[in-house]
């Protein structure tokens, strides 16, 4: 949570009380504050979804993530490399 909230602030301090909200909001949906040898729950659910979502379509889905990995602009950059000119977006936020 400490690399998350300094990207989202960031680099500045967030008070005591903003970090236990975020605690509690992200606990609701899973997530909690140990540390994972590969990426969070709800990254790994959005990748899954996204990978499914690319066997339905036939077609290549990014996911781009504004303050974890993979970052949007990263994705950008690869769309771009790809030779994608269009998209359609869906936008979440936890």
């Amino acid at each position: 949570m400490d690399i998350y909230l300094k990207l989202v602030a960031g680099g500045r301090g967030v008070p005591p009380e903003v970090v236990h909200e975020l605690q509690e909001r992200y606990a609701q949906i899973g997530l909690g504050d140990e540390r994972w040898a590969e990426s969070p729950h709800l990254t790994r659910w959005t990748l899954r979804q996204a990978a499914l979502l690319e066997g339905r379509l036939g077609k290549t889905v990014y996911v781009g993530m504004r303050n974890w990995e993979p970052f949007i602009g990263k994705v950008v950059e690869g769309m771009k490399r790809d030779g994608i000119r269009r998209a359609r977006a869906i936008c979440l936020a936890p």
